[in-house]
């Protein structure tokens, strides 16, 4: 009795597994990560990889290997280098006696324009108004500390210089 339930459970686990996707051409190249990517590249548009079918006993469940797959393979074919990962969703309970074999990765697919990014501009702003009420009261306590003979004449007027840079 043993040995036909232990046949019966290879039989079985064995029909619910499916063979390794295999990568097109290209499909390893494609870059995949959670953010998106530096200007260098434009949008192509949303992308999707799945893998999986049916609801419980009577489908087949996915993986994120194969739906990761499936995703690289869609890129390529797209013409992307990058894709951006949105969402992922796994098998779950769908509804009451349902549960969702699906695997579920979506993103953005990017074709990559330039070999390197924009360099980032350093951008300077204008002083605000708290900048300005901090640069006055620093003013105030070097002109008392000169006051008070705490700097010299030179010694001032170098601070001062260096505030007002």
């Amino acid at each position: 009795m043993r040995t036909s339930h232990a046949i019966a459970l290879v039989v079985l686990s064995a029909a619910c597994s499916y063979p390794p996707i295999q990568l097109s051409p290209g499909a390893a190249k494609i870059q995949v990560g959670r953010s998106d990517p530096p200007d260098n590249y434009e949008l192509i548009g949303p992308i999707t990889g799945q893998d999986g079918a049916g609801c419980g006993a009577m489908g087949g469940l996915g993986t994120y290997d194969r739906a990761f797959s499936r995703l690289r393979n869609q890129a390529a074919s797209m013409g992307a280098d990058y894709v951006a990962i949105t969402t992922i969703t796994e098998p779950h309970l769908a509804s009451p006696g349902c549960f969702s074999n699906l695997f579920v990765i979506n993103g953005m697919a990017y074709r990559k324009v330039a070999e390197a990014p924009s360099p980032i501009p350093v951008q300077t702003s204008p002083p605000s108004a708290g900048d300005n009420a901090n640069l006055v009261e620093q003013l105030k306590q070097l002109k008392d500390l000169h006051a008070a003979g705490a700097l010299s004449d030179e010694e001032f007027e170098r601070a001062k210089a260096r505030l007002l840079e």
